[in-house]
């Protein structure tokens, strides 16, 4: 009998049970670690089946998509699909071996791949042809990656020195002493000279340039040197492009998870000598392309933290 039916003590009552599973809704997953996505769906009573595709947008290990969308009402037990990223394709590195410099640069551009220049004194080879290269041609290496490349030079050579953080006469002494001229670059947001360090530097330190060779620098607020704790990152760091050239920014934010809080800032003369615009907005990576000769600094900053790319337009 229907609820509030009185009857006789004793007397039998029928009840029927439904055997349906119940329902769940599905949550948004997209953007989540591939082990924390799944273990929130586990959790939720679904069957997982994983895909996995590559994303020039999405960190490798992250999810891409999912199968249905979020608010979807599912019994427990049913399959969703969620689709991880693998990051950035991989490509066939080729052979660089005695191309020039712009020759070479030109190839890695088209297959994605960035290119960073150290020379190594020779007579055995062409000013400025290739010597060799970190990744060995016919490997596989992903877009995006910087790639060193060496150069041929009859002229002696100078390791490029470490000048982050430091005051600006200090970097510049030890640039003399090492055979290299500074072309400097005083921040505009920092009044007190005195409080400035170097925070960018183009050629990047630990690769060897010619003698006599013209080193970049920006300075800056201290408290803009990055800080390799922090595991925010701008690959490359540092860009040197001809007019119409195209380079990919990568922005690596492991760990940090309110990406809201990430934002850039391009210099005051970035939009004169290049174009830029969003690859995705989850991972604020743009692609740049050089318009006009001239050197600027796009910044990323989380909180206190911050990531330079210097980009020089020759």
């Amino acid at each position: 009998p229907p609820a509030g039916t009185e009857q006789a003590a004793g007397e039998s009552v029928r009840l029927v049970l439904s055997t349906q599973q119940p329902f769940r809704v599905m949550p948004d997953v997209v953007l989540m670690e591939r082990t924390e996505a799944v273990g929130l769906l586990e959790s939720r009573g679904f069957a997982v089946e994983v895909a996995e595709e590559v994303s020039d947008t999405v960190k490798a290990g992250l999810v891409l998509s999912q199968e249905p969308e979020s608010g979807a009402t599912l019994q427990q037990g049913d399959t969703v699909k969620i689709t991880v990223s693998l990051g950035l394709e991989e490509v066939d590195m080729p052979d660089l071996k005695d191309l020039s410099r712009k020759d070479a640069t030109e190839r890695l551009q088209e297959i994605g791949v960035n290119a960073k220049f150290s020379y190594s004194t020779t007579t055995s080879a062409g000013e400025d042809t290739v010597l060799g290269q970190s990744v060995e041609a016919g490997n596989k290496v992903r877009k995006g990656t910087a790639v060193l490349v060496t150069l041929a030079t009859r002229k002696s050579v100078s390791l490029i020195p470490d000048l982050m953080g430091l005051d600006v006469d200090t970097a510049e002494k030890k640039l003399t002493a090492a055979n290299l001229v500074m072309n400097h670059h005083d921040s505009e947001s920092v009044t007190d000279a005195e409080a400035q360090v170097i925070v960018s530097q183009f050629p990047v330190p630990g690769v060897y340039a010619k003698a006599g060779t013209t080193v970049i620098t920006l300075s800056g607020d201290a408290m803009l040197v990055p800080d390799a704790g922090s595991g925010l990152a701008i690959s490359p760091d540092h860009v040197q492009m001809q007019v119409g050239d195209t380079v990919v920014l990568h922005i690596d934010h492991p760990g940090i998870r309110d990406l809201d809080t990430l934002s850039y800032e391009p210099g005051p003369d970035v939009s004169q000598i290049i174009s830029y615009q969003h690859i995705d907005i989850n991972t604020l990576e743009f692609t740049i392309t050089a318009v006009k000769r001239g050197s600027e600094v796009f910044t990323i900053r989380y909180g206190n933290t911050v990531r330079t790319c210097r980009i020089t337009v020759i």
